[in-house]
């Protein structure tokens, strides 16, 4: 299983709330949670996530892979342990991130969130 979308629980994080039509996500307890509003973040200067779900109900904030890659041209690299993704032109790495609990988290993106 995976996030198909970007999504978080904080409302606090989302620069502007654009109202959705009526539809629902299932999450990982099988529980169907409504989504109403959707929203552009800024997790950095340079990083930035475009139609990010709110769902209150999450304990997490979820990146969608696939959305890095369709939105922001990156690649992940993901192994046993640990993820990053590199610029591709400069392969300077933008982001990583450590497995724990069976999630990559990405560290300096998750620290920032952490201390809001």
């Amino acid at each position: 299983f995976g996030a198909t979308d970007h999504m978080s629980y904080n409302k606090s994080l989302f620069q502007s709330m654009i109202p959705r039509p009526k539809e629902s996500v299932i999450i990982i307890n099988r529980d169907d949670i409504s989504v109403t509003r959707t929203s552009f973040i800024a997790l950095t200067p340079s990083l930035s996530l475009h139609n990010t779900l709110l769902l209150p109900e999450l304990s997490n904030h979820l990146l969608s892979v696939s959305q890095i890659i369709d939105q922001l041209g990156y690649i992940v690299l993901m192994f046993l342990f640990f993820c990053l993704l590199p610029d591709i032109q400069t392969r300077v790495v933008i982001r990583h991130g450590t497995k724990r609990k069976g999630l990559y988290y990405v560290d300096d993106v998750a620290s920032r969130l952490l201390a809001e």
